[in-house]
């Protein structure tokens, strides 16, 4: 009698199951993102070495970036309203100049002509502070070692703090090349910024121009309105410690609510400068009371910022979560100190940007917008002249 051959041992029958793979799934597809993500991150190292070796042209590139982005619904408005390209962005360009030249007549000026009498009042507090503190119950040994402990601290912290702002800003004082460059590629950047999205759209295949071009336009809106909640954001810290100045009659609250207003766009290290600015300025003018009743203003003022109102206001306008913005925040410094926090947040509201824009697109496609509308004017189809 002949029989049947056995199936070898494994081998799917009627009933039989099916060997698993070796490899689990979900295993395989977490794999699978990893080494694309490692992909990833070796060439954002990579981009992000060439752009510190050509800091000199990146840095200005990117401020001139973020400035366009804050001036750019002027100059559409002003196009809309009839204006040619060339106008709108001169009218806009001579704002900013006009601006600037007011932020170094209110901060340059009046710190030059008066850091005299600053460094004396600073001094005869300093040197009244023992005394003032002995109605606290508070030894003059006690304050002696108080002093010589936030000497020592600073002492020590100077490096860092050092390696933050106030290297940028030395840098940027030695490198006016570097600002003028920048201005120069905000006005190019007012009066061509469409052309040039749209010259650098056409470079890419022609089946990929019109995505491309509404991701840009997103990243850049969201961009724009990052850059407009953080200039509200920095408006409300420069009233509320000029007035707190202003309130105890020490001089210098103007300038000093313009030096919060722009070190309020330098993440930690600009809030601790410009509180220390507006602490000693009160200590030398009015003595220990007012510094204290300044130095709570600074603190409450600084609080309502970083827990409520840059989280609320510029995750508004991103569409992010305010959780989302303070990690950006708090992971961009870690990783790369004060520029990491300068660029995180907006870097992430642009990606949301993007991501907004391509979900939108998916439920209900759009068609290219006109050139006024974004960073750039659409491709055009090919063959279309």
């Amino acid at each position: 009698m002949l029989h049947e051959p056995t199936p070898p041992e494994g081998a799917a029958g009627d009933g039989a199951i099916a060997a698993r793979p070796a490899v689990p799934p979900r295993l395989d597809v977490a794999a699978a993102w990893a080494w694309r993500l490692l992909v990833l991150a070796a060439a954002v190292v990579a981009l992000g070495w060439v752009a510190f070796r050509l800091q000199v042209v990146t840095l200005p590139l990117v401020v001139a970036l973020l400035v366009t982005s804050a001036l750019w619904p002027l100059t559409a408005a002003l196009r809309r309203r009839g204006w040619g390209a060339a106008g709108a962005a001169t009218a806009t360009f001579l704002l900013l100049l006009a601006g600037l030249a007011l932020l170094l007549a209110l901060v340059v000026v009046p710190a030059v002509t008066q850091a005299g009498d600053l460094e004396d009042s600073v001094r005869s507090g300093a040197a009244n502070l023992p005394s003032e503190l002995g109605g606290l119950g508070i030894t003059r040994e006690d304050a002696q070692r108080a002093v010589d402990g936030a000497a020592d601290a600073l002492h020590d912290n100077a490096r860092e703090i050092g390696s933050g702002a106030f290297r940028v800003a030395l840098a940027a004082a030695s490198l006016v090349g570097a600002a003028i460059f920048a201005l120069v590629l905000v006005f190019f950047f007012l009066k061509d910024g469409p052309r040039l999205w749209g010259s650098l759209v056409r470079l890419l295949p022609p089946e990929r121009r019109l995505e491309i071009d509404q991701d840009g336009r997103a990243a850049f809106a969201s961009l724009s309105g990052f850059i407009r909640a953080q200039a509200l954001v920095a408006t409300v810290d420069a009233i509320g410690i000029g007035l707190a100045v202003a309130l105890v009659g020490a001089p210098l609250a103007l300038p000093i609510a313009v030096l919060t207003f722009v070190l309020a766009f330098v993440p930690v290290v600009g809030a601790i400068v410009s509180g220390l600015v507006a602490v000693l300025v009160a200590l030398g003018f009015g003595g220990l009371t007012d510094a204290l009743i300044v130095l709570g203003a600074v603190v409450l003022v600084q609080q309502l910022e970083g827990n409520a109102l840059f989280p609320l206001l510029v995750g508004r306008s991103v569409s992010l979560h305010p959780v989302v913005v303070l990690v950006a925040l708090g992971c961009g410094g870690t990783l790369a100190g004060v520029g990491g926090a300068v660029v995180a947040v907006p870097v992430v509201a642009a990606v949301a940007g993007v991501r907004t824009e391509r979900r939108s697109r998916a439920i209900a496609p759009r068609p290219p917008v006109r050139p006024l509308e974004g960073p750039g004017a659409p491709a055009p189809a090919p063959g279309a002249r």
